[in-house]
């Protein structure tokens, strides 16, 4: 390696910067760095951990104007001067010995996903975790105060909390003095002595996307930010002042122990697709304050605010930093769906996604419930529907089980939506229905999708739905659509014996003709009770071949561009890029981050989008396999669908998402849940 030349870690992001040479040497350069970079590639785990770690890493914490020429250092990140695919998969090359990037070091006090505005100072404080708690102001409900009594365990028993770096831990011991007297005196000293916001341009400076690559890094150097800290410190004070809040509110004292929680408005009672999950969070010498308008929001909000505390080394301190965050989703709907058919997952496997759910902020769980394989939802106007196509008699979701779900969903502000899917995916109904299925031919038992030719198919889905609806109580249901053999209805005698098949017969007619009628029986059960009006999403297929679907329709894309069904003028969940189960590769992480709903759609479009969902098929999962299999893969998918339309770069997404793997193993509710299985 030419001695101008050289790899340095930095903190948690990296690029590398090629030296100033001539063209030639350029070339070789690049072409060098290429090549030993495939070299160092490995898998996620690091075969030659004891290797590294005997390694010398002082000169990566150099001040970055002594970084020779061709260092890696922190102010660029632009994305071809990596191998980005290799972002997770570097170790040290025998022979050469500085450090060389690899698996990244977790980020600590990093929130994913990403808040849409984001600003910290370099200053932080101490804070009691074994006495921290929770004041609610102005609106208290059973979803606030289950809530505070969660993130008040998690808080006081440091759960999922970033770790100060290993690396960095020569200056561990530093950590409680640079916290209290000397430290916080030094960043009042310096208040005014740097002037990094410039009053001029206003907030739209601190976008979380421009200044991301200088948060999160204060043991590079402990010279704080202060422009940041006189920023937040303002903007803290105004919502002080603006809510009357400086009776209740805990300036700092030595140590934060206390967070005062300032609801606007209750809100609805359950989690719909137009709920408010905005908020303000300020942690400065006023103390730590929160601000939602609606219970969503400071759901969202006590998330965030878990996220952003770490600990020392050895776990004895917590720290936060001083911060200002103004947050929304850039989506309303940011959801997984879970397939409990093909394998039976059971209750406290989804509990536990829903949990995971909640830290990734993720709000809606579609729920496939049922499909060709298994009829596991428990009827109790068709008990015979899982008793003959259900696995086992006990492989079974009672009503019951579903209410628990949706509570605990509810309480961790996530839409339930199941799936029904017809009329194909239906072939376990057929083993106790078989009198409204499409007979595939006349000499054989074999069944195709629901028969849309007899007026029992429909009799049967309304009151089946008129239950349904009353069970899971959100404005949506999916109703599937998609894969539909249509070749079936081409053969059966009660299909080629009926009036419409005597005067035309094509599948699109047959689809059409089933939805027509599908739509207007929810309608009817939707007249009958207010409170069970419901609105459809269907898979893509369905507009594929059929012309008479509402616009109050949601359109769930999964197999191409979004782009004709949103110039058809249909709103759209979109999913193609998304499938969990065609993941071979942990490292397609960064495949699912960049991928975006909003690439290929017209700009006058975009308000059609509504979000997206990862889909996760269970042929080949099961209770043992399935989480391991959707997070944190999932996570990339929750940033993508909250964060800025521009938060893409994947050297800082890297070291964060690492520490968002490893909130989810440390949360001890893993630990139970898996216990339990």
């Amino acid at each position: 390696m030419s001695h101008s030349t050289a790899y340095f870690l930095v903190g948690q992001s990296y690029v590398y910067v090629p030296p100033k040479n001539t063209a030639p040497q350029k070339m070789f350069g690049y072409l060098f760095h290429f090549v030993l970079a495939t070299i160092l590639s490995t898998g996620l785990t690091d075969a030659n951990k004891s290797v590294y770690n005997q390694l010398d890493d002082s000169a990566a914490f150099q001040d970055e104007q002594f970084l020779p020429s061709g260092s890696i250092f922190l102010e660029s990140s632009l994305p071809d001067d990596i191998i980005l695919d290799d972002t997770w998969r570097y170790r040290p090359f025998p022979g050469i010995q500085v450090p060389v990037v690899r698996s990244p070091y977790p980020t600590f006090g990093s929130p994913w996903p990403l808040p849409q505005f984001w600003s910290s100072s370099f200053c932080y404080y101490n804070l009691d975790s074994e006495n921290f708690n929770f004041k609610l102001n102005k609106i208290s409900n059973d979803i606030l105060k289950s809530a505070i009594n969660r993130y008040t365990y998690i808080i006081q028993n440091k759960l999922g909390f970033g770790i100060y770096p290993k690396i960095w831990q020569h200056d561990d011991y530093k950590l409680p003095t640079y916290n209290f007297k000397n430290y916080q005196l030094e960043c009042r000293r310096n208040a005014g002595k740097s002037h990094q916001y410039d009053s001029n341009t206003g907030k739209n400076t601190y976008k979380s996307n421009i200044m991301r690559r200088k948060n999160h890094m204060p043991f590079v150097s402990h010279r704080p930010y202060t422009s940041y800290r006189q920023y937040i410190s303002g903007q803290i004070s105004r919502l002080i002042k603006k809510y009357k809040l400086s009776s209740l509110i805990m300036p700092y004292t030595g140590s934060q122990k206390f967070a005062l929680l300032h609801v606007i408005k209750s809100g609805s009672s359950w989690p719909h697709i137009d709920m408010d999950e905005s908020y303000i969070l300020g942690v400065s010498e006023d103390g730590i304050l929160i601000v939602a308008n609606e219970t969503w929001g400071a759901l969202r909000a006590l998330e965030t605010l878990s996220q952003l505390m770490w600990t020392s080394g050895d776990q004895s301190y917590v720290f936060i930093n001083e911060t200002y965050i103004e947050d929304f989703p850039r989506f309303k709907h940011r959801g997984l769906m879970l397939d409990t058919s093909r394998h039976y997952m059971s209750k406290s496997v989804i509990l536990l996604n829903l949990e995971a759910m909640s830290y990734n902020k993720l709000n809606v769980f579609h729920w496939h419930i049922v499909d060709d394989q298994s009829f596991p939802y428990q009827s109790h106007a068709f008990p015979e529907l899982s008793a003959k196509g259900a696995y086992r008699e006990d492989l079974v979701y009672t009503s019951k089980d579903i209410s628990e779900i949706l509570e605990f969903a509810r309480f961790r502000g996530i839409r339930v939506i199941p799936e029904f899917d017809i009329p194909g995916h239906t072939r376990s109904v057929s083993l106790s229905h078989p009198e409204i299925m499409s007979q595939c031919s006349q000499k054989t038992g074999y069944f195709g999708p629901l028969n849309p030719a007899l007026n029992r198919t429909y009799t049967f889905l309304e009151k089946l739905f008129n239950e349904v609806f009353s069970l899971f109580v959100d404005e949506y249901i999916h109703l599937g659509g998609d894969e539909v053999e249509t070749v079936c209805w081409k053969s059966d005698p009660h299909i080629m014996q009926s009036e419409q098949y005597s005067t035309q017969f094509s599948p699109t007619f047959w689809n059409n003709y089933f939805w027509r009628q599908v739509q207007n029986l929810v309608t009817r059960i939707g007249n009958s009770n207010p409170d069970l009006r419901r609105n459809l999403i269907v898979w893509q297929d369905v507009l594929n071949h059929v012309t008479e679907v509402k616009k109050t329709s949601l359109i769930q894309v999964w197999s191409t561009s979004p782009t004709s069904y949103l110039s058809q003028g249909h709103n759209i969940v979109y999913s193609t890029c998304w499938y969990l189960d065609s993941l071979n590769d942990i490292k397609r992480w960064t495949d699912f981050y960049l991928c975006d709903p909003a690439n290929d759609a017209p700009i006058n479009t975009q308000q059609q989008i509504f979000g997206g969902e990862a889909c996760m098929w269970s042929e080949y999962q099961s209770d043992y396999t399935v989480l391991l299999r959707i997070w944190p893969t999932t996570s990339a998918v929750a940033e993508r669908l909250w964060s800025p339309r521009d938060t893409v770069d994947l050297v800082y997404a890297g070291p964060r998402i690492e520490e968002q793997r490893c909130r989810l193993i440390n949360k001890e509710f893993l630990k139970h849940a898996f216990e339990e299985i």
